[in-house]
Parts: structure tokens; C-alpha cells; sequence
């Protein structure tokens, strides 16, 4: 009898997950639009672990601004 209920808390769970996520997405929409950036679908996906590390290890040029 208890395992309907933890499949429920589960969907529930996912829901919460879900809608943060967009919430995040929309604010992630928000700023590039402010600072001018253009975020498209690609942009959202995972990056492959080789390539994250390759722009960890690597100082991103656009993000500095000269003063």
C-alpha cells in the first residue's frame, strides 16, 4: 500500500525539478538578454565533459571587460 504514495511524492518531486529548471532558463534568458548575448537550444544542452574542461581551463575572453 505505500508504494503509490512514494510514486506520487516522486512525480512531485519531478514537477518542483521541472519547474525550477524553467524558471532558471527564463532567468538565464533574461540576463543574456541584458547583457546581449542570444542563448539558443544548443546553448542549453550538456556540454560533453572534454569540451567543459577545455573552457574551464581556458579564460574566456567575452567575459572581460575592459575598465
Amino acid at each position: 500500500p505505500e508504494e503509490p504514495r512514494q510514486d506520487q511524492e516522486e512525480e512531485g518531486r519531478l514537477v518542483k525539478i521541472e519547474k525550477t529548471l524553467a524558471r532558471l532558463e527564463g532567468l538565464l534568458q533574461a540576463i543574456a538578454a541584458k547583457v546581449g548575448v542570444e542563448i539558443d537550444d544548443d546553448d542549453l544542452a550538456p556540454v560533453p565533459p572534454s569540451e567543459s574542461e577545455e573552457q574551464a581551463t581556458r579564460p574566456s575572453e567575452s567575459m572581460e571587460q575592459p575598465t
